[in-house]
């Protein structure tokens, strides 16, 4: 694999996309070894690196990489103590697994909120309303993780849920 390559493609795609990259480096980066290609991002100024696992979080932070590393596997609670000692930044996706980083106060931080848009996977979730939208909760109150799996389309039309209220 040409690292040249991947870092000039990376520059191509941050400049036409006029923002910083969040570069996904799981699989030990498709193969190609994810602290090699990270470590050849740099250069890129990227916002961050995208893993699957805590291991792969973990890997990265003991090659040296120190910008934030977002793990995609949803976080459990019984994970969170993994998390914080690794500066690694969860996908909280259910209603209870937010409510319990944020219970850790400054010890939890940030967190990104995984929302499934309808890729269906063997053991994927969705998320569905779980009250009306004349409710004044915050819009991660208004999920909850459940086992069907439907578009955004499906979910208007299902549920009433207007695109509007997400932008």
């Amino acid at each position: 694999m040409n690292l040249a390559a991947v870092v000039e493609n990376a520059r191509t795609v941050a400049r036409v996309a006029g923002t910083r990259l969040l570069p996904v480096v799981k699989a030990n980066a498709y193969g190609v070894g994810a602290v090699a290609v990270s470590k050849a991002l740099e250069t890129v100024d990227p916002w961050g690196y995208g893993v699957a696992t805590v291991d792969e979080g973990v890997e990265l932070r003991a090659a040296g990489i120190a910008r934030p590393v977002l793990v995609f596997m949803p976080a459990r609670p019984d994970r969170f103590d993994a998390y914080e000692a690794h500066r690694l930044t969860p996908a909280l996706g259910d209603r209870a697994s937010i409510h319990a980083w944020i219970a850790r106060g400054a010890r939890g931080g940030a967190f990104h909120l995984e929302i499934d848009t309808g890729i269906t996977r063997p053991t994927g979730a969705t998320a569905r309303p779980t009250h009306s939208s004349s409710d004044s909760r915050p819009p991660w109150d208004v999920w909850r993780v459940g086992r069907r799996s439907c578009t955004w389309r499906t979910a208007r039309r299902r549920f009433g849920i207007r695109r509007s209220r997400w932008t």
